[in-house]
């Protein structure tokens, strides 16, 4: 059964629904919270779960746009830098979010993948460069397992634990899948070499 993320509480008349990374930069706040924004901002790339920008520009209007909507609470950080503020969930941030969890969506069973992108027009590339480039993704991916491998010695959380097999497991169908590539690859040049005679 599909759920829909929906988001009309708050004090906004504003009733779209948040996206995916609003929604992640809300479940920051609320795992950290009283949070401030920076915060926030550097914790961002850290997470294992997304690839968003950290930026100012990226991270501080989606935070204003969580408090006009009436899902972050401020309060003035004393004796801090000035115009700090200390950022906590609402009980409508709290709704949304188990909402957005409980959320599955068709069109996120097969995530946009850019390796899986470029592979469907990777024959434009002679064979030497496309076996470089297939090669280039496998020492990519083997660096990805490792730093996931390395983390998960670090987890501490059941949560995190869950998202890095996850990626783990992700990472690991990606090397099988060049794997079969490169062996095609081989299948295929074995087939056109001339038979000795």
């Amino acid at each position: 059964m599909v759920k829909r993320v929906g988001d009309k509480v708050g004090n906004s008349a504003d009733t779209r629904e948040l996206s995916h990374h609003e929604s992640h930069v809300l479940a920051l706040i609320h795992k950290w919270q009283p949070a401030t924004a920076y915060l926030v901002r550097k914790t961002l790339p850290k997470s294992i779960a997304s690839s968003f920008s950290d930026s100012p520009g990226s991270v501080y209007p989606v935070i204003d746009r969580l408090k006009s909507r009436g899902f972050v609470t401020v309060r003035s950080l004393q004796g801090g830098k000035k115009n700090a503020e200390l950022l906590s969930c609402t009980q409508a941030g709290v709704e949304h979010l188990k909402a957005w969890i409980r959320t599955s969506r068709q069109e996120e069973a097969l995530p946009e993948d850019p390796w899986r992108t470029r592979s469907l027009f990777s024959r434009i590339l002679d064979p030497e460069d496309r076996k470089a480039w297939l090669l280039d993704l496998r020492a990519v991916a083997e660096e990805q397992r490792s730093s996931i491998i390395e983390r998960t010695e670090f987890a501490d959380e059941l949560s995190e634990i869950d998202a890095l097999e996850h990626a783990l497991l992700t990472t690991e169908a990606r090397i099988v899948w060049v794997d079969r590539l490169l062996a095609r690859m081989v299948h295929a040049a074995a087939k056109t070499l001339p038979d000795d005679d």
